[in-house]
């Protein structure tokens, strides 16, 4: 890990993860497993805020438009030009929120225009940085609404969502259900839907790493795949990959040797030789407490584990040495 951590290949970040309600922890995208579920497109009327009309929205997960912090529209779709830069007010929270203009709306989708909740969603949280749009996160860690979520404080987000779509039906906003047969992601580990989360984690930068995949597939020194075909799949792959989340909120498997200090927050990290003295000092007291740090005297380590995979020979390793 230290090797990979010189060669700036792994960071501290927050980024939309998968995120496990049921044992509150980060899941890689091969912990996600995706079945067909029945559910349904929610329309929604977002009012102007200068009282001129509305703008139509769908969602799937209605409960996350508490935490909307923009509407985008395409730039070139001419019947939402004249609404950039104008705001509107979101239904139950009352906040105004901008209308933006971005390339990645699909105009021939639906209305045309989206709900942009950058703390919820993967693709609106790479939108949110473009614009500069504000992260609110509605949901605590167990899958409750939080204080964000307003009355909804403290309902489980399914039955946040029944309430809220009841509410928003009585207001006049929620104007269409639509049935929807979609792809949702569950936990491999406990089964629970996954929910798209921001959260700050340990990412290994994967970019730097498919470049060079993709340089020797497409050189000398190929891997031969059968059938051909698959090398297309493998190439699509690595050139739109994302960075991968190592570390886990869970009690067993590597410690991320990463510590900070308990005042200034500042982050270093020591290497196993140099974690062994610490555990075992005479003037370091070890306090375990809940949440994402264990104190030792005055530092703090990171408590989450990294992610490991299975080797030939049946024994755990880090993924990065």
């Amino acid at each position: 890990m230290f090797n990979c951590m010189k060669k700036g290949l792994i960071y501290r970040g927050e980024y939309i993860i998968n995120w496990d309600p049921a044992t509150k922890t980060a899941l890689s995208d091969i912990e996600v497993i995706y079945k067909d579920v029945q559910g349904a497109f929610y329309h929604l009327r977002y009012p102007l805020s200068d009282g001129t009309g509305s703008i139509e929205i769908a969602t799937t997960r209605p409960e996350t438009m508490l935490g909307d912090t923009a509407v985008a529209v395409h730039p070139d779709d001419e019947r939402y030009q004249h609404l950039i830069g104008k705001t509107v007010v979101l239904p139950i929270t009352g906040r105004e929120i901008p209308i933006v203009g971005d390339d990645y709306v699909d105009m021939e989708f639906g209305s045309g225009a989206v709900k942009i909740t950058p703390a919820h969603d993967p693709n609106d949280f790479e939108l949110g940085n473009r614009h500069g749009l504000e992260r609110i996160l509605v949901m605590n860690e167990d899958g409750t609404m939080n204080a964000n979520a307003l009355k909804y404080k403290g309902m489980d987000r399914f039955e946040c969502r029944k309430q809220l779509v009841k509410d928003l039906q009585e207001e006049g906003i929620l104007f269409k259900i639509e049935d929807h047969m979609h792809s949702v992601g569950h936990s491999e580990r406990s089964g629970a839907v996954v929910e798209p989360y921001l959260s700050t984690q340990w990412f290994v930068k994967m970019q730097p790493l498919a470049d060079e995949a993709i340089h020797l597939q497409k050189g000398d020194d190929q891997v031969q795949f059968v059938p051909d075909r698959f090398e297309k799949t493998y190439l699509h792959w690595m050139e739109n990959i994302r960075d991968w989340c190592i570390s886990r909120q869970l009690w067993w498997g590597h410690r991320i040797p990463a510590w900070y200090h308990k005042e200034k927050r500042k982050k270093y990290t020591l290497d196993l030789k140099h974690q062994k003295i610490l555990r075992t000092g005479n003037r370091i007291t070890m306090c375990l407490i809940h949440g994402l740090v264990q104190h030792f005297g005055r530092f703090l380590q990171w408590a989450g584990q990294m992610q490991t995979v299975k080797t030939s020979s049946a024994t755990t390793q880090p993924i990065c040495l």
